[in-house]
């Protein structure tokens, strides 16, 4: 800066902002406590090196990215209440102010060397969680999720701060993997150490790093160097401890090596929900509060509900809960309001998380857009910072989407970025001083043989030291640790003098947390001082699951038992669609949202549902219906029709049903054929011409038309002269037709 902190702490920033002192300084940006002299509030005032702000492609993306940051409107993260440039002393320092919040950082309560319970960092994953799925539904990467950037309010609800900032800045830092900063690198994902493109699960990734480090004190690969820490996570799994208890499952799977095994925020809050159930109730946060003028203050006090009246009001704490006390109490209650309001709170966190819909659902953000210059004030034609206020007036909209490509930006910046003259370099002066100048008049050959000398002599008693020392120290044979809990193989060697050094690694041999091997191995012995490297079971090694669904039993059973899993048959139910005795679905039991190819431990079991077949139902009632009116009532319960035989009936119509097979009212399974008996009505024949015929030829040519010779008059030896019913007329067959013989 172009002014030391004891003159910043006296002005008044784009005529709105008094800055008070200094924050915190970090590699490319200065943080102030500040005042907005407009309505007396405190906030933060971030300033960059006014080699950004000679940048104009710098600063042109400065400005999407911060207009779009200051579009996000959500109760966990902080809000951009202004962003712009500085002129002094020549120079352009851009410039973003927040809302502060006084319950200090998750930094801030690491630093004290706390931690906290695995039921309490639940609670903190659950708020970032909320405010990461509303910003990554709006295509907005944070890019460095870290515990300096999650910030407590008074209520202990958690806050994302320096969304659009933190990914401008990230982007020119990770151009060069190898170059970035130790403590960057502590929260970076695997995609930032290798240099790929970065999206909203590599925040999860972070998320996860801040998570784990919330209770164990420490983050997981972090190294001595930037280079060991980003090499340590390149395919690695995350390593979980057990005092994440019920988290370490859900860690393990946000943590994965490759971004699309992780979980997305929406999905990472419904698995944390779900380990809720099987955790404690947390105590409330010991928040570290952030007084005025930058002073830490003690840990926020938990109120005694009995000291506030139900009429007081009291900071920080939301209307609908009855005291502070109710609030630091029921700390799970507290922070699981609802995602898109903080005017009320709900008991159970499960519907605010689930409330939350899946980005790929959302609408998708407006395609992007340039800002126009010419509505800010700009300082002169390579700055194009919004101006101080921007976002106060209703009439100044932010764009609703814009571009984020990096390209070209990092290098132009990197080329601007040089120190400032004098800053951080010293010239070294050579006094000279009278009345030395005969010591220059030493043989310089004579001196460097003497030096020569002297060199191989130390040189040679070095060696003998170090070899009288390694020919002394004592040495012990390694014992066998294999299958011997971590923390036991630690203390059979503690008394040893060796240094020792911890490695885990999936194996499939030993249980988590039981020592695979050593370097050296058991029988060899090793001196005094050395280190004694210890390889501990991370568990069994992964396997991808493979596509159950429309398998038989067997050969789902045999599909997972080629790649070490188990299956168990956890239920048959009725399907219509899938044959019996094939998978419908399957699930691993607490671990919601696998897919096919997701990786789990071997050993680990896979339930399965299996088809039981077409659930029975009963056929309907037919008789008297047509053809067509039983095709109407089966075809809708799963039935077909089956044969269709026609008989003669008197019990029917022609084309009426007479009976079915199986018979109405009887239970059978979807798909069934149903038989059908219809009515061809009264078997009818046509009585023949008898006229002439004699009596054998009349009875014979009844007979061979279904007919019967009834009565006769006359002669049986003369030939029929007529019969009771007419010639052609249609009878039922069986009908006796009677006849009259005469003479021939």
């Amino acid at each position: 800066m172009a002014t030391q902190d004891a003159d910043a702490s006296a002005r008044v920033l784009a005529g709105r902002y008094r800055l008070g002192p200094t924050l915190g300084t970090g590699a490319n940006a200065k943080s102030f406590d500040a005042t907005d002299l407009t309505d007396g509030t405190p906030v933060v005032v971030k300033m960059l090196p006014s080699q950004f702000g000679a940048s104009a492609s710098f600063m042109q993306r400065f400005n999407e990215n911060l207009t779009l940051a200051a579009s996000l409107d959500h109760p966990n993260i902080a809000r951009i209440k202004d962003f712009g440039v500085e002129r002094a002393n020549g120079r352009t320092y851009p410039f973003v102010v927040t809302e502060q919040f006084a319950g200090g950082s998750l930094r801030g309560i690491l630093d004290r060397g706390r931690t906290l319970t695995a039921s309490q960092v639940l609670l903190v994953g659950l708020d970032v969680c909320r405010g990461l799925a509303y910003a990554h539904a709006r295509g907005l990467v944070h890019g460095s999720i870290t515990p300096s950037n999650l910030l407590f309010g008074l209520d202990r609800r958690v806050h994302i701060a320096d969304f659009g900032i933190a990914k401008l800045l990230g982007d020119i830092a990770w151009s060069d993997p190898s170059r970035a900063d130790i403590d960057t690198a502590r929260y970076a994902s695997p995609e930032h150490a290798l240099g790929l493109p970065t999206d909203p699960r590599s925040d999860i990734y972070s998320l996860c790093l801040t998570l784990a480090e919330s209770v164990t004190g420490q983050v997981p690969f972090a190294a001595d160097t930037a280079v060991a820490t980003l090499s340590a996570r390149v395919d690695r799994l995350m390593p979980v401890s057990a005092d994440l208890g019920a988290l370490a499952s859900v860690l393990e799977r946000a943590g994965r090596p490759q971004a699309e095994d992780r979980f997305t925020a929406v999905e990472l809050g419904k698995a944390l929900v779900a380990a809720a159930e099987k955790m404690p109730r947390p105590e409330p946060i010991p928040v570290v509060g952030l007084g005025r003028f930058g002073e830490t203050t003690a840990a926020l006090p938990v109120l005694d509900p009995s000291s506030v009246g139900p009429d007081d009001v009291v900071e920080g704490v939301p209307d609908n809960v009855t005291s502070p006390g109710e609030a630091d109490v029921d700390a799970l209650s507290l922070l699981a309001a609802l995602p898109d309001s903080t005017d009320h709170l709900i008991a159970d966190p499960l519907p605010a998380i689930q409330s939350m819909p899946h980005p790929a659902l959302l609408e998708p953000a407006a395609p992007a857009q340039s800002v126009d210059p010419s509505s800010w004030d700009a300082v002169d034609d390579r700055e194009v910072g919004a101006p101080s206020g921007a976002f106060d007036d209703p009439a100044v909209t932010p764009p609703s989407g814009v571009a984020l490509d990096a390209s070209g930006v990092i290098g132009e910046v990197a080329t601007d970025w040089q120190p400032e003259p004098g800053a951080g370099r010293r010239t070294a002066t050579i006094e000279t001083v009278e009345g030395d100048d005969d010591v220059l008049n030493i043989d310089r050959r004579s001196f460097v043989s003497y030096l020569l000398v002297a060199l191989a002599l130390v040189a040679a008693a070095v060696v003998g030291v170090i070899g009288y020392r390694a020919l002394s120290t004592p040495s012990r044979e390694v014992p066998n640790l294999i299958g011997t809990p971590e923390a036991q193989a630690a203390n059979i060697v503690a008394d040893n003098g060796w240094q020792i050094e911890v490695r885990r690694e999936r194996d499939d041999t030993q249980p988590q947390g039981s020592v695979t091997r050593t370097d050296p191995a058991a029988g060899d012995r090793l001196r005094k001082g050395g280190t004694l490297v210890v390889v501990v079971s991370d568990g069994p090694t992964l396997s991808k699951l493979p596509k159950l669904e429309g398998l038989s039993v067997d050969a789902a059973r045999s599909a997972l038992t080629a790649v070490g899993l188990l299956m168990r048959e956890s239920a048959r139910v009725d399907s219509d669609t899938v044959p019996a005795g094939q998978v419908i679905s399957w699930s691993v039991p607490a671990q919601e949202g696998l897919a096919v190819g997701s990786q789990v431990p071997k050993g680990t079991t896979v339930e399965v549902v299996v088809s039981a077949g077409p659930s029975a139902r009963s056929v309907p009632i037919l008789i008297g219906r047509t053809l067509e009116e039983a095709r109407t009532q089966l075809e809708p319960l799963g039935f077909v029709v089956g044969t269709i035989t026609e008989v003669f009936s008197e019990a029917g119509a022609a084309g009426e049903i007479l009976a079915t097979d199986p018979e109405a009212e009887t239970r059978a399974e979807s798909g069934t054929a149903v038989n059908l008996t219809i009515s061809k009505g009264p078997d009818l024949v046509l009585v023949p011409d008898l006229i002439g015929k004699t009596f054998a030829e009349a009875k014979e040519l009844l007979t061979k038309n279904g007919l019967q010779l009834g009565s006769t008059t006359g002669s049986k030896t003369g030939v029929v002269a007529g019969a009771d019913i007419p010639a052609g007329t249609q009878v039922r067959r069986g009908t006796q037709i009677s006849v009259i013989f005469g003479t021939a």
